[in-house]
């Protein structure tokens, strides 16, 4: 069974009738060569116009954008479906049609968010554009964090001067994500020790040793390294030895040992049990050396995970 609805068929005839296929299989929708929206359901199939908006969205939405037809799908278009369009030109880094979108749409809509999806993906010559139209700092300078998360340095590199990166979340993303380019381009701009080191806690207990490198000089690793073995040793107390072994705050601990100083390690290595001490081999290690009298190992390099550039 086939249905056409066009403009004299109204949205009351659609909305009965998808009511009626959504008893069937799921309906598939595609659209046509003539600006039509094909609905195929078990039984029946509806081919409706499709929306100015729609076209527009599909043309943004391309590989290889049709920047002519953006010009012309312009003018018949409503701001809410130009704001959209822009975001997605932005996401695809197409820069003509974000050109084009900008005078006519409002960048700064939602958060400034066709920014964000330009950082996200590190399309620099859409953020070139929309930079001077956008709020780079709405919420928390967001578009700078996703550039971070992703890795996109010369995103981040173009954001920092306009962004507050202080405030933002922008180096714990990028430590997390293991970005460590990124990281040394950030630490100079941003706090590293905000929410309690949380940056150089993440490194150490992801096991990005050297992230770990980069971000203790500028943090108290002492503090880090006295928390994470207390929450260590909470956790053995609460949930037994056998919980021991994959602790995240074990390896935050161990993979701190070389970046504190010798009074702090002694006292840890007396505090733990013996058979706690096994679990943090670096400093075990040190511990084993400093009772022989032999030089103790603070040099050693712990285990590496690899991070991204």
């Amino acid at each position: 069974m086939e249905v056409r609805i066009g403009k004299a068929g109204g949205s009351d005839g659609l909305d009965k009738a998808v009511h009626r296929m959504s008893r069937c299989d799921e309906p598939q929708t595609s659209l046509n060569g003539r600006g039509q929206r094909n609905i195929q359901g078990a039984d029946m199939q509806f081919t409706v116009p499709v929306s100015v908006g729609e076209k527009l969205f599909r043309t943004v939405s391309e590989p290889v954008c049709d920047t002519d037809a953006v010009r012309a799908l312009i003018p018949l278009c409503a701001k809410k479906e130009l704001n959209q369009a822009l975001v997605m030109a932005a996401e695809m880094g197409h820069v003509a049609a974000v050109h084009e979108l900008i005078p006519v749409s409002e960048p700064k809509a939602h958060g400034s968010s066709a920014l964000r999806a330009a950082a996200h993906n590190g399309h620099l010559g859409v953020l070139c554009e929309l930079i001077p139209v956008s709020d780079p700092q709405a919420y928390e300078s967001s578009a700078l964090c996703g550039a971070a998360m992703r890795g996109n340095l010369d995103a981040v590199r173009v954001l920092i001067p306009v962004s507050n990166a202080r405030a933002s979340q922008a180096l714990l993303r990028a430590t997390q994500s293991g970005h460590i380019a990124t990281v040394r381009e950030l630490i100079p701009v941003s706090d590293p020790m905000a929410e309690e080191s949380r940056a150089l806690r993440s490194a150490a207990r992801l096991g990005y040793s050297d992230l770990v490198r980069e971000l203790a000089p500028v943090n108290d690793a002492a503090r880090v390294f006295q928390s994470e073995l207390e929450v260590f040793l909470k956790t053995v107390r609460q949930e037994g030895i056998e919980a021991a072994g994959n602790l995240p705050s074990l390896l935050a601990a161990n993979a701190l040992t070389p970046y504190v100083d010798e009074n702090l390690l002694e006292q840890a290595a007396r505090d733990l049990p013996s058979d706690l001490l096994k679990f943090v081999p670096h400093l075990a290690a040190w511990h084993a050396a400093k009772q022989l009298g032999v030089a103790t190992p603070l040099a050693a390099t712990p285990p590496r995970r690899r991070c991204s550039l």
